[in-house]
């Protein structure tokens, strides 16, 4: 009732909860506006996440302005008036993620285009808080093994020198933040961690992603789209994979709940083994190993 006053409408109807909201609650919801329904969608924060709920709510202002279908922020409750924790409302998009792709090649060259309209956001100025300090620039691995240990931190090093091609990143692109309708990507969800920062950080997070699921040669296929439609150099990619595979072996762990809620068949030891694979091919390859 609070929310639908603030809305100007009478209170939502709640359609249900929508899967894979791993630290948040997210709903769908339907507005009557009287001269028809208005799909929403509902997203609460837990009260610790309440600087989280200010930051995506200004990456959706920005991410707005890239060429693809992102939810159009719509109100914001900083304070939880409405719930006692913060909440986000935005419009709902068709769709949903695609884990099981029947033409993989195709898939992932939808990915490649995707990702690739983030990064050509022409934003102009953004948001203080979308320049904040990223994960790289103050993360130190604490429980890689010793013998890739010093690889990993000379790849950080690298990674913190400047020079780097800077854009809009989503910061979190993988699979289940991606929507798909029958022959198309639909939009991009989930921008809580999204900032102004090292495209090749986002290109690599999504390439250790899909070597977790579904593996074989989908991180490859990923980076041939993304090339073929960018053109851009993948000067320094091997440093971003190590870093994304190093920080998957320690914390994948705990995405486990999300893949479950999909129904995606994952469980802690794959995504470790998978990670690490991808990051010792990526050390291989940057000659740290």
């Amino acid at each position: 009732s609070r929310l639908g006053q603030h809305l100007g409408v009478d209170a939502p109807h709640v359609v249900g909860r929508l899967r894979g909201g791993a630290a948040c609650d997210v709903f769908w919801l339907e507005l009557d506006r009287g001269g028809g329904t208005e799909s929403v969608v509902l997203k609460t924060f837990p009260a610790h996440m309440a600087v989280s709920a200010g930051f995506e709510w200004a990456a959706l202002k920005t991410a707005v302005l890239a060429p693809i279908p992102t939810p159009e922020p719509l109100a914001f409750d900083r304070s939880g008036a409405w719930f006692e924790t913060p909440s986000i409302v935005m419009s709902r998009l068709p769709g949903s993620p695609v884990w099981e792709p029947a033409d993989v090649a195709e898939w992932t060259r939808q990915l490649a285009a995707t990702l690739a309209g983030v990064h050509a956001a022409a934003t102009g100025c953004v948001p203080e808080s979308m320049s904040r300090p990223a994960i790289w620039d103050r993360w130190t691995p604490t429980e890689l093994p010793t013998a890739v240990v010093d690889g990993v931190r000379s790849a950080l090093a690298r990674l913190a020198g400047s020079g780097w091609e800077r854009g809009l990143c989503h910061g979190d692109f993988h699979p289940g933040n991606v929507l798909f309708g029958q022959f198309a990507v639909t939009g991009v969800v989930d921008w809580v961690s999204a900032r102004w920062g090292p495209v090749l950080s986002d290109l690599a997070r999504c390439r250790c992603a899909l070597a977790i699921w579904p593996g074989g040669d989908a991180p490859g296929q990923l980076l041939e789209h993304y090339v073929a439609v960018t053109n851009r150099s993948l000067a320094g990619l091997d440093y971003w994979d190590v870093r994304s595979g190093a920080l998957s072996v320690e914390h994948g762990g705990g995405w486990v709940a999300m893949y479950r809620d999909l129904d995606v068949a994952v469980d802690e030891t794959l995504i470790r083994d998978r990670s690490r694979a991808f990051m010792h091919e990526a050390l291989r390859r940057a000659r740290l190993l």
